[in-house]
């Protein structure tokens, strides 16, 4: 199987969606992972690149173990790409994976920047927002200032902004 197929797979995910049958291709042949990364990492023509990084979502969520090795190479993807479904997918890839220490206080700034920035969509606001919980149980001196960030960001945003602010407070709020 050569990168053509990985590429193919990705067009007929984008076609039928049927997520569950390639999550257990990828599970079968986790070898084939990383060629989901590079197509991400090469930032691929569209809809390559969307759509490797949505099924890197839904492999991350269904076995984060599979995904666990590229968290740096997620992080970097967040820092280098400028595509919107990209960082939304990718930002969801990092919420399934244990944080590690690599760019662990730049990563920080920049989830907070992505909140700050009202030109992201909200999709990517909210997984920030997911993002931003593992900061808060390791470093609760954080709290305020992303509780501050994302109040102070909410003025004009949708229901799912406000709906993802209150289950980032729920979430804070609970014991590890």
């Amino acid at each position: 199987m050569n990168h053509s197929t990985i590429e193919k797979i990705v067009l007929e995910i984008r076609n039928d969606r049927n997520f569950d049958r390639y999550t257990e291709f990828f599970k079968e042949n986790p070898t084939k992972i990383n060629e989901l990364v590079d197509i991400v990492v090469g930032q691929a023509h569209y809809p390559l690149e969307e759509y490797a990084s949505w099924i890197l979502v839904h492999i991350s969520k269904d076995n984060p173990s599979q995904t666990q090795q590229f968290y740096p190479t997620f992080v970097d993807i967040l820092f280098q790409s400028k595509n919107q479904s990209v960082l939304r997918n990718i930002t969801c890839c990092i919420n399934q994976l244990q944080s590690t220490e690599y760019k662990e206080s730049e990563l920080f700034d920049l989830f907070l920047s992505f909140i700050k920035d009202h030109k992201n969509k909200v999709a990517l606001h909210v997984y920030s927002m997911y993002a931003l919980v593992q900061y808060v149980k390791k470093y609760p001196e954080l709290k305020t200032e992303i509780e501050d960030t994302i109040t102070h960001n909410s003025k004009g945003k949708t229901a799912a902004y406000k709906s993802a602010l209150k289950k980032f407070q729920y979430l804070i709020s609970k014991k590890r």
